[in-house]
């Protein structure tokens, strides 16, 4: 996997999928896309697997699963509110987050996510399970040429995730002793100056 985006691809990709998305017929293609020239992946099929089954009293299928990073995903058509309770099959009226909810809780538990996604081809709802807060995280496919690191979660584990941050947090330790430094040399600079006045 590509650790850098392409700005081009993604514009790209943005193009190619606004204003359009059927659930049924261009969901995987959206996502194995997504994930290949957004994301970097070279070969998706490898960690994003569609249709899984899930036994509720009856059996439903989740619409993509990315096991390498806990990732659900709750897919719908370009012209579903996302927050909106829809009528599932079995007549119950539920929310795309509620419906992917109640598939997570039929897994077994190591395969339970730790993020939801629920998707209309052109907004993206971002749930983390363990810090659930009353509005999900939102990213709109028009913004993803800004915004496309911020799907970095989709495929990088937490381990790397946790190493990126502590490359981060050293970085800004050293800047910080730098300026350190500098101020107290200023200081000691102006500090032996007022001594010999």
């Amino acid at each position: 996997m590509s650790n850098k985006i392409s700005a081009q691809k993604v514009k790209a990709f943005v193009e190619r999928w606004t204003g359009k998305g059927y659930e049924k017929g261009e969901s995987q293609i959206f996502w194995i896309e997504l994930l290949t020239d957004v994301l970097g992946v070279e070969t998706p099929s490898e960690i994003i697997s569609f249709e899984d089954q899930v036994k509720l009293d009856h059996t439903s299928f989740i619409d993509a699963y990315i096991k390498s990073t806990h990732v659900m995903i709750e897919q719908k058509s370009i012209d579903k509110n996302l927050r909106a309770p829809i009528k599932q099959s079995d007549g119950k009226f539920l929310t795309s987050f509620a419906q992917a909810k109640r598939y997570a809780a039929e897994l077994p538990y190591s395969m339970r996510p730790r993020w939801i996604v629920t998707c209309n081809f052109k907004s993206f709802l971002i749930y983390d399970m363990e810090q659930l807060q009353d509005e999900p995280f939102e990213i709109l496919l028009e913004k993803l040429p800004k915004e496309a690191h911020m799907l970095k979660f989709l495929v990088e584990d937490k381990n790397a995730l946790l190493k990126h941050e502590m490359e981060v947090s050293i970085q800004a330790g050293d800047i910080v002793g730098k300026l350190y430094d500098v101020f107290l040399e200023q200081y000691q600079g102006s500090l032996s100056r007022d001594i010999e006045k």
